[in-house]
């Protein structure tokens, strides 16, 4: 599958920017604000929707670095931003 680059989200307060691209290796990149107490928590939750994703698009080992900017976003809106920039960069609406 081939995906564009795609940023979703916002530097506002208690939200994120999530900028998925192509790449020749995959990586996961963070900064947050609050990177100190939820780093883990951040990176858990965008690997278990990176793998829900991969699943439900029937995708192995996707060649892309994931980006996050986080301004102290919840659980939710973390994964839906980057579920809906996996969907963009893939171009599956």
């Amino acid at each position: 599958m081939d995906f564009i680059r795609c940023e979703t989200g916002s530097l506002e307060s208690s939200d994120c920017l999530v900028t998925v691209e192509p790449s020749n290796n995959f990586s996961i990149d963070i900064k947050s604000t609050v990177d100190r107490q939820f780093y883990n928590s951040i990176l858990t939750d965008i690997k278990k929707t990176l793998e829900k994703w991969c699943k439900d698009n029937n995708i192995n080992n996707p060649l892309i670095k994931i980006t996050i900017d986080d301004r102290g976003a919840l659980t939710f809106a973390i994964k839906a931003r980057v579920y809906t920039a996996l969907n963009r960069s893939a171009n599956i609406v």
